[in-house]
């Protein structure tokens, strides 16, 4: 006889599988979705692992890319190159070819961030907190309101506050473009001269006003002039700007990770003058927008959001510097970065090693070669373009033959 009234383990099992059963299905797909898609994403990155050991390209490989290109042997420009450049295939460099060893690199790093956070405070990185040490949410000097004053008015909150108003004006942008294709989709079915017609086309007037507005208060945060008389919503799209602050403003916004994918994502977005403006910016700090580190000897070469992260600014780079057809201005951006090579050697042996350094340079050279082809190209550009680059070329086989011999020798 039963001497308790609790349930059997068996009696358990048994109303648990009866009470399961409804979620069971003859479709494995179904009835265990993470354990297979987890699977999947193994098995892709397996894959990409070994893609990114055959795309792997030394020097030279770019070196007799750049030879080819230049040489007008575009099939030989192409086998040269090991194949396409994706977001979704980041290599580093390899370990044989680091100045010192692997670890080393990677310890000497993480000293490095763990002392500029702990100083700094970096923007997106949260202080681990525990029973006996909380987090404190909101910083106070001595439980002052002097204190507080000071620590809003920090250069950390300062940053929080320009990205925070950059995140906002993209988002507004964006908000202003689907609407504006709404309209524009809903006015193709009207009749061209009726009331819905010319209704449409004022909305979409204005909000194309209202894009350039916001495009203009946008390159302000970035740091640029305003371009743009509100009362009329004009601007002159060939006017040359600065940076109002000089370099020193723009670095800091893009030092953090964060600042640096927003400033990216802002450069689409910018208004000619602007875009030029930064574009020759790049070109000139190079390092700081594709490696970081000036110096190119610290930089975590396996790091994959630091390298996602770079790709994604030579990506950025190339979509927008190829929409420019002024082949003087190409010629400038060429000479800039050949400049910052020349005195520096330490980025350019970075940049011929890591996936977006190599992307830079290729755009550079790719899209002047193409664009002198053009017949619209004066003689006189084409001879400075051809001049440049056969510079920036005789710099890169010296530089390449000195990173060759070091790694022998």
């Amino acid at each position: 006889p039963r001497q308790t009234q609790r349930m059997k383990a068996g009696e358990l099992q048994r109303l648990i599988e009866q009470q399961q059963k409804a979620v069971y299905t003859d479709d494995p797909l179904s009835d265990d979705y993470y354990c297979l898609k987890m699977s999947e994403k193994h098995v892709q990155n397996q894959a990409a692992l070994q893609r990114m050991a055959q795309q792997r390209s030394r020097p030279t490989d770019l070196l007799a890319e750049m030879g080819a290109l230049l040489a007008d042997d575009w099939s030989a420009a192409a086998a040269a190159r090991r194949g396409p450049l994706s977001q979704d295939h980041i290599s580093g460099l390899a370990g044989d070819q680091l100045p010192i060893k692997g670890q080393t690199v990677q310890a000497k790093i993480a000293k490095k961030r763990q002392a500029w956070h702990s100083e700094h405070k970096v923007l997106g990185r949260s202080v681990k907190s525990d029973l006996k040490k909380p987090r404190e949410l909101i910083a106070q000097h001595g439980g002052s309101i002097g204190g507080t004053a000071q620590t809003f008015q920090s250069q950390l909150w300062m940053l929080r506050g320009i990205l925070g108003k950059i995140a906002e004006k993209l988002i507004d942008i964006d908000d202003v473009h689907q609407v504006m294709e709404a309209k524009v989709a809903a006015a193709r079915n009207f009749h061209a001269g009726s009331m819905a017609y010319t209704e449409a086309e004022k909305v979409v007037t204005g909000l194309q006003q209202k894009q350039v507005l916001l495009c203009d208060q946008l390159g302000q945060l970035v740091g640029f002039p305003s371009l743009v008389d509100e009362g009329t919503g004009a601007y002159d799209a060939e006017r040359e700007v600065e940076l109002v602050g000089g370099w020193d403003a723009l670095f800091f916004l893009i030092w953090t990770p964060k600042g640096r994918a927003l400033i990216l994502r802002a450069i689409p977005c910018l208004l000619r003058p602007h875009q030029r403006a930064i574009l020759k910016t790049f070109c000139t700090n190079c390092a700081y927008f594709v490696c970081r580190n000036p110096d190119g000897q610290d930089e975590d070469p396996v790091d994959d959001e630091e390298a996602k992260l770079d790709l994604l600014a030579a990506t950025t780079f190339g979509e927008e510097f190829r929409q420019v057809r002024d082949m003087g201005f190409i010629t400038e951006c060429l000479g800039l970065t050949h400049g910052v090579f020349k005195q520096n050697p330490a980025v350019l042996s970075v940049f011929v090693h890591i996936p977006a350094g190599q992307e830079v340079i290729r755009t550079l050279l790719t899209h002047g070669k193409q664009l002198s082809g053009d017949s619209s190209v004066t003689e006189d550009a084409k001879r400075r373009w051809n001049s440049e680059s056969d510079n920036f070329y005789s710099m890169m086989k010296v530089a390449v033959s000195n990173l060759e011999r070091e790694a022998t020798a």
